[in-house]
């Protein structure tokens, strides 16, 4: 399995924001032949990073819910973050964010994303904290963000509500959301508030 293209597959699934998808359909988003394609999406099913189901003759992925797929996630995050630096719109305000936390956190952050705009709507700042709301650095965060995109808005949440707006907003979110910090637990979130909107 070569890493490059399973972290493609990945988020191939990560933008499909838990809807699920055929093997051609994956094949056809990230540019790669089906049997290639079918061997990651295997291997990554047997480390349990990916579930798949065959409704009628076709068979369908979906990120599955645990730990395997929280950590594949976060690899994913990780080179999409590390692609965006390079990208003259998104670069800068990633830069800007990633020297803040390079600095150094409070203990109280859990985890430091950005969603990005599908349509009209403000590019997000979302901090998800388990102690202090307007702490040293969601202000640095903040401010560090608005001397890049002036509009942008800031989200901070308690995990409960991060899970609760997840279950209600996900779909808008997920797919372009990237974690700057605390990746995993980020990841963890969002999987465990999809289960529990889909129940």
């Amino acid at each position: 399995m070569r890493y490059l293209s399973a972290l493609q597959v990945i988020r191939c699934l990560k933008e499909a924001a838990g809807e699920p998808l055929s093997i051609s359909e994956i094949c056809r988003r990230i540019e790669l032949s089906y049997q290639p394609t079918y061997a990651h999406i295997r291997a990554l099913e047997q480390m349990e990073v990916i579930a798949t189901d065959k409704p009628r003759r076709e068979v369908k992925c979906r990120l599955a819910r645990g730990a395997a797929a929280q950590l594949w996630l976060s690899l994913a995050s990780l080179e999409e973050a590390k692609q965006l630096r390079k990208d003259p719109q998104r670069g800068p305000l990633i830069q800007a964010l990633q020297a803040v936390i390079e600095e150094g956190v409070e203990a109280a952050v859990e985890v430091v994303g950005v969603a990005w705009p599908r349509q009209q709507e403000a590019t997000r700042l979302i901090v998800v904290l388990s102690g202090l709301q307007n702490g040293a650095t969601v202000q640095r965060l903040l401010q560090a963000a608005h001397g890049v995109v002036p509009e942008i808005k800031l989200d901070t949440f308690a995990p409960p509500a991060f899970r609760q707006f997840i279950a209600q907003q996900g779909e808008a979110i997920i797919p372009t959301a990237v974690p700057l910090y605390g990746h995993q637990r980020f990841w963890e979130l969002v999987l465990t508030s999809s289960a529990e909107g889909a129940t």
